[in-house]
């Protein structure tokens, strides 16, 4: 077959070409898009999971941050409880000492003799 008989072909089979090409288009791009819509789908699915993990881990540190919140509060409700305890406890300490009889200082100005005045 030469170039002259090829060329002779084409120009007499000019519309059958044009609908062989045609339909050999058509049915590329219909493979193409079955291809394309296969990985859009796994793609979803794969991303569908990833957000699913995400989501899991997401919601595992906000529950592991209320918990720790909580053992906070109830940690710092137990200081106040603790330091409350102790301001009572200097009170007292702070009046005993203030009161004290047995002190020399104390029965000094107190007009009281000490042991060591006696």
């Amino acid at each position: 077959m030469d170039l002259k008989s090829v060329g002779d072909f084409l120009s007499q089979n000019q519309g059958s070409i044009s609908l062989l090409l045609f339909v050999i288009l058509f049915a590329y791009h219909k493979s193409q898009v079955v291809l394309t819509t296969k990985l859009i789908d796994s793609q979803k699915d794969t991303f569908e999971k990833i957000i699913q993990q995400q989501k899991d881990s997401f919601e595992k540190i906000i529950a592991q941050q209320n918990m720790r919140e909580e053992q906070n509060f109830g940690l710092l409700k137990n200081m106040l409880e603790s330091i409350s305890y102790q301001s009572n406890v200097i009170s007292k300490l702070e009046a005993a000492v203030q009161a004290n009889q047995f002190c020399p200082f104390m029965r000094k100005n107190k007009g009281l003799k000490t042991v060591n005045e006696g």
